[in-house]
């Protein structure tokens, strides 16, 4: 089973990298799966605000779905110029040779 720590940690390693704007690592992680920069970036960027990076407790603060032992998708709400936002990233969560990635599927308005 995937652990909610681990969970939080992906999403902060996924926004921390993307503020920073160190699109190569995160592309590198396979964070974007079959996702083009350039649609999460135009997605990001015409929401107002600016991307921010939430708090520990926040960050555990996502909806999970599990799809088995080794697998499940979540919903996390980004955070925006320190507040939670309606911007959702959806994401799939999972264990491959003995590594927890994070795939994202989409980022949209739930």
């Amino acid at each position: 089973m995937i652990k909610n720590q681990n969970i939080s940690d992906l999403l902060n390693n996924f926004i921390s990298s993307f503020i920073k704007k160190d699109y190569e690592s995160i592309k590198n992680k396979g964070y974007f799966g079959d996702l083009d920069l350039s649609d999460i970036l135009n997605v990001i960027g015409s929401y107002p605000g600016i991307l921010t990076l939430p708090s520990k407790k926040e960050l555990l603060n996502f909806y999970r779905y599990d799809r088995g032992e080794n697998e499940a998708y979540i919903e996390f709400d980004l955070y925006f110029d320190h507040n939670q936002s309606d911007l959702t990233l959806c994401a799939e969560v999972f264990k491959r040779n003995n590594e927890i990635q994070m795939r994202i599927q989409d980022i949209r308005v739930l």
